[in-house]
């Protein structure tokens, strides 16, 4: 990738250099693009391309909300894993929705999970292209990727598993936190899990009434979890 948003690059150093010093800037500047070109084991084993870190201001991305999303890092695929493996459902008849989904690595790991369908969202095209180029490479013909800003997307009238890993700011997940909400009070027969990975706008779901955390029996996993509520039905109706 050889194209750099020079705006977004000079906000990000203005940010980092008020938070910590030019010198702490210019380090974590040189760091991003070492790591940006390293292969990891899942891609060596399965051809694909999903490893590295890549800044955003090293990508095409054409939304309002490009101040409020984060690198790109793929997560450690046992760590993904885990958090899915809490989920005491048949996930074959559910949809794996991953917003920020990067270069694809959480769908891949969720279509061989047997997910009925797996989608990503992501706001960078590079990112949205190689996510694509990857469910091709390995013959995934049930996963979608749409390249969009996350706070666009609308849920199927389906079971659907929402991942995030991180993925972006505060003001974002408001957005797509009352779109879910809105999804659930139109659709209260409908199973949604929400996995987040991250602290940051954990208070978000935590105070949302149409769900609950799901705290995992005997496992211990980093993310955090929430399902929406069913609907109370009488045994005299």
């Amino acid at each position: 990738m050889h194209h750099v948003n020079i705006r977004l690059l000079g906000e990000k150093f203005l940010r980092s250099t008020k938070e910590s010093g030019v010198v702490h800037a210019l380090v974590q500047g040189f760091n991003s693009l070492l790591k940006s070109n390293k292969i990891d084991e899942f891609d060596l084993r399965y051809g694909t391309d999903t490893s590295g870190v890549i800044p955003l201001w090293r990508m095409h991305i054409n939304s309002a909300n490009v101040n409020c999303g984060v690198r790109y890092q793929a997560i450690p695929v046992e760590q993904f894993r885990l958090a899915i493996g809490t989920i005491q459902e048949n996930l074959s008849s559910f949809y794996f929705v991953d917003l920020g989904c990067g270069k694809g690595r959480n769908l891949i790991l969720a279509a061989k999970m047997g997910f009925a369908k797996v989608v990503g969202v992501e706001f960078a095209r590079e990112l949205a292209c190689i996510a694509k180029t990857n469910l091709e490479t390995l013959g995934i013909d049930n996963g979608v990727i749409l390249c969009d800003d996350a706070v666009n997307f609308r849920l199927e009238d389906n079971d659907t598993l929402i991942y995030m890993y991180n993925p972006f700011s505060e003001a974002v997940m408001q957005i797509v936190a009352d779109n879910i909400v809105d999804f659930i009070e139109n659709n209260p027969t409908r199973k949604i899990y929400i996995v987040y990975h991250g602290t940051v706008c954990r208070h978000i779901f935590d105070n949302i009434s149409r769900i609950e955390r799901v705290v995992p029996n005997g496992i211990s996993c980093d993310a955090l979890i929430w399902k929406s509520r069913q609907p109370f039905s009488s045994p005299y109706s």
